[in-house]
């Protein structure tokens, strides 16, 4: 949430309350999801044994983007689609990878989408978000869990 503050203020951005409040809460789920995702429980419901799809599920119901475009005047929805499909095809893309190569592919692959949704345009005041949204969905798989690690 300091950081979302700090960009906020960075940009000179004059929100309404209700935005601020908004702004933060999302913020601090993502912030807060970045740590937790990595948690032994947390993957566990995330990324359950025997069940892919339910981290593309996971992903595909994460619509803090679209929902801050609602809300923020300036942002393009072209940006926030998009950030929104990097982090479904990241998850997937993850999904797929073997459990050797999952961690680099994350983490690349969360590189290479903050900066192409940087040059398609954020609005003002939400520097923060694509990091932090493809950090929580895809960086996540950087971790392993628990029945993923070798002997």
């Amino acid at each position: 949430m300091a950081v979302a503050i700090g960009c906020a203020r960075l940009a000179n951005v004059h929100w309404a309350a209700w935005q601020w409040a908004l702004v933060l809460f999302v913020a601090f789920d993502l912030g807060g999801g970045i740590v937790s995702t990595c948690l032994p429980a947390t993957l566990r419901a995330v990324r359950p044994q025997g069940d892919p799809l339910r981290p593309l599920y996971n992903a595909a119901l994460h619509i803090h983007p679209l929902l801050l475009t609602l809300v923020i005047p300036g942002q393009d929805w072209a940006a926030m689609f998009l950030l929104h499909g990097a982090g479904a095809a990241g998850v997937a893309a993850a999904g797929l990878m073997s459990i050797r190569h999952c961690a680099g592919l994350a983490l690349a692959w969360c590189a290479g989408a903050i900066a192409l949704i940087n040059s398609v345009g954020i609005a003002p005041g939400l520097a923060w978000l694509a990091p932090t949204y493809l950090l929580k969905l895809v960086g996540s798989f950087a971790v392993l869990a628990p029945w993923e690690q070798q002997p």
